[in-house]
């Protein structure tokens, strides 16, 4: 008699559970989920008519379609973006590596897509730099751009310990101010995606002025979730409706329309 009474408790305990989640849930997705964007073509980008688009863009909003849930979109820079994540004012990031230290504020959703860091230089100097990796360009007082907040991978970071090397490296708020310093001879290359790279040196029919000579790291991206404005639940039921999306096609119909492998900045 005993066990029954304990099986029914721990049952009723696991409907109450459930009732006070999917509450939340339905709360959450009526006042609407903040998702921080900047410009980051083609992943994040706003329209002549002002409208949003871009892979991550349309991923997220395709899940939270599926979730019957609201999404609401705020431009924010990245650094200022991780610090409104961390304190719960957004509640979304998208196009996020996994870091421990990210991982003590936010919550990771299942891996969404693979991105890869190249070192980027001016096609009229990629022959004069013979390196294998980040810690050869120390001896060459390497000019190098980056942008605040973003992670570029181990050897970045442990190379960024020395001060022979950190020194010689410029910090920006933006990738779009990245491709302008490095056209400008400000710095003598850049880390960088090398598909968002295309995408915006395109706008300027400068696709041919850059030339990837170091492949610094790849790894797969995530959507982060603040700790502090979003319970656990939520992101599960947001990787059950992101497996939904992919079961049905419409995941890979997105990745096609903006990843295309001849759309990059190559060797």
């Amino acid at each position: 008699m005993k066990i029954i009474k304990s099986c029914l408790t721990a049952f009723a305990l696991f409907l109450f559970g459930l009732a006070v989640s999917t509450h939340i849930h339905a709360n959450l997705c009526e006042r609407g989920v903040t998702l921080g964007w900047e410009e980051w073509k083609p992943y994040q980008y706003q329209n002549a008519d002002g409208s949003l688009a871009g892979l991550d863009i349309e991923l997220v909003r395709a899940v939270f379609s599926h979730m019957k849930c609201h999404l609401v979109f705020e431009e924010i820079p990245w650094k200022r973006h991780l610090n409104l994540l961390e304190k719960g004012f957004v509640g979304l990031a998208a196009g996020a590596s996994f870091i421990e230290e990210r991982a003590k504020y936010a919550w990771f959703s299942e891996p969404v897509r693979n991105e890869t860091v190249h070192l980027l230089v001016r096609q009229t100097n990629a022959d004069k730099f013979e390196i294998t990796n980040l810690a050869d360009l120390e001896a060459l007082k390497f000019r190098l751009g980056v942008t605040i907040g973003y992670y570029y991978g181990e050897d970045f970071k442990k190379v960024m310990t020395r001060p022979v090397f950190s020194k010689n490296v410029i910090e920006v708020t933006s990738s779009k101010q990245l491709y302008k310093m490095l056209l400008k001879d400000r710095v003598d290359g850049i880390l960088a995606d090398p598909v968002s790279a295309y995408a915006e040196l395109r706008k300027t029919n400068q696709t041919g002025e850059v030339r990837n000579i170091l492949t610094v790291f790849e790894n797969p991206v995530y959507v982060m979730f603040s700790k502090k404005s979003i319970r656990p639940e939520f992101v599960e039921l947001f990787n059950r409706s992101l497996h939904h999306l992919k079961s049905s096609g419409e995941f890979d119909r997105i990745l096609d329309r903006y990843l295309r492998p001849s759309d990059q900045v190559t060797r």
